[in-house]
């Protein structure tokens, strides 16, 4: 079976599946364009709005062309994709390997699915986005701009010595990079609070 998303919008030949992912070290959005093919829905397109490594594929089930979105010159990943869906889907499903369902499409009548699967596809962007909150530390050292919260946190089945980097933004304190020193599995965030991208250290 095809993977669809946990949302599905549309009734017709092309349908749009969404979910939201985290894995740990990226996270964002995911829609898949789904078809069906000689009666058996097919993932034709996978748009993979990730924060750091944003990317879409060709015909995941079929030859699985994966692309990496250059953020610099394409923008916001879910601004393109969008874009994407209205302005190129045919040509996108002909290129994963349907070209008969691609030449079947009529980008007029998926209007109105696409002014739905745009909205909720923002409204999923937003409520979807993982984010922790650390204490600040039993001490903290001023540094300037910057100040440091030290802990020792027990968590789960591992412990560890946890360095919280935080500064002032907007008048705010806000939490900019936490280190994990754990014993077992020891990481670091970066923007905890914001994009929280985790990595985990290699101990080997």
């Amino acid at each position: 079976m095809a993977e669809r998303g946990d949302v599905i919008i549309g009734d017709g030949n092309i349908k749009f599946g969404m979910e939201y992912r985290d894995l740990l070290s990226d996270q964002g959005l995911c829609i898949h364009a789904l078809g069906d093919v000689d009666g058996e829905e097919v993932e034709l397109l996978r748009f993979d709005c990730f924060d750091h490594a944003p990317h879409y594929h060709y015909g995941p089930a079929k030859r699985n062309e994966r692309l990496m979105l250059d953020q610099t010159t394409e923008g916001n990943p879910l601004d393109w994709t969008i874009s994407q869906l209205r302005n190129q889907l045919p040509e996108m499903v002909r290129r994963a390997g349907y070209e008969e369902l691609a030449d079947s499409i009529d980008t007029d009548a998926l209007a109105s699915t696409l002014d739905e699967t745009e909205a909720k596809a923002r409204e999923m962007s937003q409520e979807g986005r993982r984010i922790v909150i650390h204490n600040r530390g039993d001490v903290i050292v001023e540094a300037g701009p910057v100040r440091f919260g030290i802990e020792y946190r027990h968590l789960g089945g591992d412990e560890g010595i946890a360095i919280h980097v935080m500064g002032d933004i907007g008048g705010e304190e806000r939490e900019l990079l936490t280190f994990d020193c754990f014993q077992k599995a020891p990481h670091y965030h970066y923007g905890p609070r914001a994009k929280n991208q985790r990595l985990y250290l290699d101990k080997t």
